[in-house]
This record gives C-alpha cells, sequence and structure tokens, in this order.
C-alpha cells in the first residue's frame, strides 16, 4: 500500500513535541528551504550531477519527514536511490512530480498552520 500524501499525525507530533516559537521557526525554514532544494535539484539536473541530486533528495527528506509529507518523502526517497546509479532516465518526471508535491505539501502545512507565518 502507499505511503499517504501527507501524515498530519507527523505533523502533530512535531508540532506538540517542541515549543511553539521553534515549531514556527521549523515551518519558516520548510518555506525558504524547500524552493531552494528545488532549484538545486534542477541545477544538479542541467548539468547531469547525480551527487548533487542524491545530496538534495537526502535534505528533502529530513525536511519533509519533519513535518508529514510522507508522498514527498517516498519521491524524494526513490529518486535518491535512482541517482546512486547515475542519472535516472526519468529524472524530468521524478522532478516535477517532486515539485508538485512540495507545493501540495506546503499548502497543506499551512492549512495546519495557518497563522505560523509561513508566508
Amino acid at each position: 500500500m502507499d505511503a499517504p500524501f501527507f501524515d498530519e499525525a507527523i505533523f502533530q507530533r512535531t508540532r506538540d513535541s517542541i515549543p511553539p516559537a521553534r515549531f514556527a521557526m521549523l515551518l519558516k525554514l520548510y518555506a525558504a528551504d524547500m524552493p531552494r532544494r528545488l532549484a538545486a535539484l534542477a541545477a544538479a539536473d542541467e548539468v547531469a550531477d547525480s551527487a548533487a541530486i542524491r545530496r538534495e533528495a537526502h535534505s528533502i527528506i529530513g525536511l519533509a519527514g519533519t513535518l508529514g509529507a510522507t508522498g514527498l518523502v517516498e519521491a524524494a526517497r526513490a529518486l535518491e536511490a535512482a541517482a546512486a546509479d547515475g542519472m535516472p532516465a526519468d529524472i524530468d518526471d521524478r522532478l516535477r512530480a517532486i515539485t508538485a508535491l512540495a507545493e501540495r505539501s506546503q499548502a497543506e502545512v499551512e492549512r495546519l498552520a495557518p497563522y505560523s507565518g509561513m508566508r
């Protein structure tokens, strides 16, 4: 069975396990860092740098996993594994999927924490 797109229980556990100010910082980091990670993936694709693809995918896994973006984690893990053997032939499709999942995840985080100051 596929993982759910977003696991609200993980989001709630993270929120409940740290002080509110730290959680707000985490949300702002997610909002600021995810676009940079996606841009870095695109740049690595442009120069066919599979090591950079793996590094960025790994960073996305950690960032997304902390907030419960399980669909994004799954896609980034698959990309990280595929890039271990060089540039995946379907890299463009994978990057489009990861970008779409990141956007959906961002919207879900904003829905769950509308007053977090993410924007």
